[in-house]
């Protein structure tokens, strides 16, 4: 039997992050290769990759609390656009508002497209949050989710030029690993 490699898609990845000395290593699923990002302060990241394009990058707290929504909503707008300088309004003081309320509400007022997704568990009577976030006016941006929990994940599908591919995506994902300030310092 031969042992599980990382596709062309994913070494690339990894490779692109490496010199941006973002710490990454493989492990071997029973469904394929991962990429893990180590030594982030606060929380865990995965990347799966495939050669067709396809990308699936997921980050999450490692203890609470969960990140705040301003730096949340920033940066699904970088991972959404490209726009680095973008920062939701002020900090939402509302407190009855949740993260996924104060993250939402500011990238629906910034233009993106925002919807709630609720996830029923009928067998443990529990219930999982979450905002899906696009740019349909630019649908190869792909989509990210935001968890009640802090959870950020990107879903993507590229088109199949890996070189290209593989640069955009580490850019990407480098702007998913280094955090965004959490709001715009003044008017523009």
């Amino acid at each position: 039997m031969q042992a599980a490699r990382p596709g062309g898609l994913l070494s690339v990845i990894a490779m692109e992050l490496a010199a941006r000395r973002l710490p990454v290593g493989y492990s071997f699923e029973d469904d394929g290769c991962l990429l893990r990002v180590t030594g982030l302060p606060g929380r865990y990241c995965t990347v799966i990759a495939d050669d067709s394009g396809y990308v699936l990058a997921d980050c999450w707290p490692a203890s609470p609390p969960a990140p705040r929504a301003g730096v949340l909503a920033a940066t699904a707008m970088r991972v959404l656009s490209d726009r680095d300088d973008w920062r939701p309004g002020p900090p939402v003081t509302d407190p009855d508002l949740t993260l996924i309320s104060a993250a939402g509400l500011a990238l629906r007022a910034a233009g993106l497209t925002v919807r709630l997704d609720i996830h029923a568990d009928q067998a443990n009577l529990e219930a999982c949050t979450q905002i899906t976030i696009t740019r349909p006016d630019v649908p190869g941006r792909g989509e990210v989710r935001i968890g009640d929990d802090g959870t950020f994940t990107w879903e993507c599908q590229h088109s199949p030029s890996p070189g290209e591919t593989a640069k955009r995506v580490a850019g990407i994902m480098a702007g998913i690993l280094t955090p965004a300030p959490a709001h715009h310092p003044g008017p523009r």
